[in-house]
Formats: C-alpha cells, sequence, structure tokens
C-alpha cells in the first residue's frame, strides 16, 4: 500500500525524496506502469488505483512546495 512518511518532512532531504519518489511513480504510472494498490481493495479496480496514485502524488508534491515556503519564509524571518 502507498503510504506518506508519518513523520514531519523538515529536512530538505526528506523534501527532496518525497519529490523524487512522487515523480518516478507518475512517470511510472505514465508510462503503463501498473499502480501500487492505495485506498480500498484491489476488486475496485486499476482505473481507480491509479486516479488516487496520481491524487495522492498531488498531494505529496503540494505538501512539500508549503513546506518550502515555510522554510523560506522562517529563513527571511529578521
Amino acid at each position: 500500500m502507498l503510504r506518506l512518511p508519518s513523520h514531519d518532512l523538515s529536512q530538505s532531504s526528506d523534501c527532496d525524496r518525497v519529490t523524487e519518489l512522487a515523480d518516478g511513480l507518475r512517470h511510472w504510472l505514465s508510462q503503463g506502469g501498473y499502480p501500487p494498490k492505495t485506498i480500498g481493495p484491489w476488486k475496485l479496480g486499476q482505473i481507480w488505483h491509479v486516479a488516487m496514485t496520481h491524487a495522492i502524488v498531488k498531494h505529496a508534491r503540494a505538501h512539500v512546495k508549503v513546506i518550502a515556503k515555510q522554510k523560506e519564509e522562517a529563513d527571511a524571518a529578521p
């Protein structure tokens, strides 16, 4: 089952790794790769798990952007 890291993504290496994995998974799917099991049973079908994987990838990348912006603002604060 596809899971996001449960710990805080406070290290830039963690954010880089999440981005790398999200991009790799998106590329895998775009090349016709089979999706991982996500939320729900396999009987929901491949289309379901592809759609959920794309949503999870989008969420992960958005989360990384939020963290990067927060870190940037914290670094710029006097």
